[in-house]
């Protein structure tokens, strides 16, 4: 149980969902959420293995997250979202605890998740549950400027081999 006073329980995410999380999904950043219906019908619709998941208190769905094998042993953690009012009261890490658990379960290897930089509550409760800080990041904006691309390669079937040895050597 959380430090919330109500329990919490965790299901299956499913099209019927939405309605209830579009009321304050959209409230994740300033500019919104890339978590959208679109969005959740395909992640309630895919078959890739792993676990959609909603947590509701008394009914009402208060939080989701997705637990998505990439390969045969990676595995992210995606979309934790905590619906406002049940912020900082333990939701988010009853949430992400049993997510683990189920990639305990379910899964061999790497999990990985991101957070923003600045998200100091979800990098505090991730390292809670063991995960490990690798990288940071630096959101900046830049202006666009006029360039020539035609030099670049493009990503295609005729230059897997050299993106693969690429990325194989890369730091990333």
């Amino acid at each position: 149980m959380s430090d919330h006073e109500q329990p919490i329980t965790f299901r299956a995410g499913t099209a019927n969902d939405w309605p209830a999380i579009s009321g304050w999904i959209g409230s994740t950043w300033n500019w919104g959420d890339y978590i959208t219906a679109f969005v959740w019908l395909d992640w309630v619709s895919s078959t890739q293995p792993g676990h959609l998941v909603v947590a509701e208190i008394e009914g009402e769905v208060v939080a989701l997250c997705r637990l998505l094998k990439l390969a045969e042993a990676e595995w992210w953690l995606e979309g934790v979202r905590v619906e406002p009012a049940h912020q900082g009261k333990g939701v988010g890490r009853a949430l992400i605890d049993h997510m683990v658990q189920r990639f305990r379960q379910d899964g061999v290897g790497l999990l990985r998740f991101f957070t923003a930089s600045s998200n100091d509550r979800m990098i505090t409760v991730a390292q809670s549950v063991g995960f490990k800080h690798l990288m940071a990041y630096t959101e900046f904006t830049a202006l666009a400027v006029a360039y020539d691309y035609r030099g670049f390669k493009l990503f295609t079937h005729a230059n897997l081999d050299l993106v693969w040895t690429y990325l194989r050597v890369s730091p990333m």
